[in-house]
């Protein structure tokens, strides 16, 4: 299995770009698609993370999110 890819390639105006970065964006993409479709189950900002509240504190433990802004979080336990 190859590595889940994490780096989203940077472009700049006027560059030509080459089959390698075009290739890590596909690659990119597909991951994050992915890994949202395989690790979440349900909908929601929190989905599969475990919250607990105790007073004041809120402690989130191990799990696969969205934040608000839809970035993926991947907490390890």
């Amino acid at each position: 299995m190859e590595p889940i890819a994490t780096v989203y390639p940077d472009f700049v105006p006027n560059q030509i770009l080459t089959s390698t970065q075009l290739n890590q964006l596909r690659s990119y993409l597909d991951d994050q698609t992915r890994r949202s479709r395989v690790r979440l189950v349900g909908t929601g900002i929190a989905c599969g993370l475990i919250v607990e509240r105790t007073g004041p504190v809120v402690e989130v433990g191990s799990g696969f999110g969205v934040t608000s802004d839809g970035y993926l979080v991947d907490i390890d336990e």
